[in-house]
C-alpha cells in the first residue's frame, strides 16, 4: 500500500514550494561520508521470516564483538553494517560468507550515494578449497587458473598453496547466485591428459542439494519432484 501511495504522489505535479531544492553545506556532506567510511551492505538470503535482533546478536559474536559496530536495518533482509576501523570491516569482508540459521549473509562494500532500490548482490565471494591435484600442481598460479574458471578470481591463500602441508590450494572466488554451485572440474594437460579437482566450499552451510542453488533450500526446489 505505501509503495502505491509513493507512485501516486511521483505522478503529481510539483508544486512551486516542492521545486525548492534543500542545500545541503559541503562540510556537512563530508562529515556524514567519513561516518561510514568503514561500511558494508548485506543481505540475508532467505524468503522465510527471522528474528532481527537475534540475527544482529549472532553476527556481533561471531565476528568477534567489534568496537562500536552499528547494524541498521534499511530494507527488506537488508542490513547497513557501519565498523569503527578498516581492520574490522576486512576481516569480516573476507572471512565469510557467514550464515545466520543456515542462511547466507551476502556483503559488499558501501559506496557514497548508495540507495537502497540501488543494492543488488549478483555473487557471493566463498573460500574454495582445491583438492585432487598432482603434487607439482598444487601453487598459487594454478590456483588462480582455476579459481578464474569457477567464478570472479579475488585471491590465492598463499599460506595453503605454499605452506609445509600442500595437500590442496585454497582460493578466494566470487560465485554467482542465480547459478548452480560446481562440484568439481576436470583439468586438461598439454599432453591430451586430463584429471578431476574437486572444490570443497568453506562455510556452506545450506543450498539446494537438487539443483545446486545458493537461493533456496530442497524444500523450496520448483525443480524438485516430490
Amino acid at each position: 500500500m505505501a509503495d502505491e501511495v509513493v507512485e501516486m504522489i511521483g505522478n503529481f505535479h510539483l508544486s512551486d514550494e516542492e521545486e525548492e531544492v534543500i542545500p545541503i553545506d559541503d562540510e556537512i556532506c563530508k562529515q556524514v561520508v567519513e561516518a561510514c567510511s568503514f561500511s558494508l551492505v548485506g543481505k540475508l538470503i532467505t524468503t522465510k521470516k527471522f528474528n532481527v535482533a537475534v540475527m544482529k546478536e549472532s553476527l556481533r559474536r561471531a565476528w568477534g564483538s567489534p568496537e562500536n559496530l552499528t547494524i541498521v536495518e534499511v530494507g527488506d533482509n537488508l542490513f547497513h553494517f557501519r565498523f569503527a576501523n578498516e581492520k574490522s570491516l576486512c576481516k569480516v569482508l573476507n572471512g565469510g560468507p557467514w550464515n545466520f540459521n543456515n542462511h547466507l549473509l551476502a556483503l559488499q562494500a558501501w559506496e557514497p550515494g548508495m540507495k537502497v532500490e540501488q543494492v543488488s548482490f549478483s555473487s557471493i565471494n566463498f573460500w574454495i578449497q582445491l583438492w585432487g591435484l598432482p603434487f607439482e600442481f598444487v601453487n598459487s598460479k594454478i590456483g588462480e587458473i582455476i579459481g578464474k574458471k569457477i567464478g570472479s578470481f579475488c585471491s590465492v591463500d598463499e599460506r595453503a598453496a605454499v605452506g609445509d602441508k600442500g595437500r590442496f590450494i585454497r582460493v578466494r572466488v566470487g560465485i554467482a547466485l542465480d547459478k548452480p554451485l560446481k562440484r568439481g572440474g576436470f583439468i586438461a594437460l598439454g599432453n591430451g591428459s586430463k584429471f578431476w579437482v574437486d572444490y570443497k566450499f568453506e562455510r556452506l552451510n545450506s543450498f539446494c542439494f537438487y539443483c545446486g542453488s545458493l537461493l533456496h533450500e530442497q524444500g523450496e526446489c520448483l525443480s524438485f519432484d516430490l
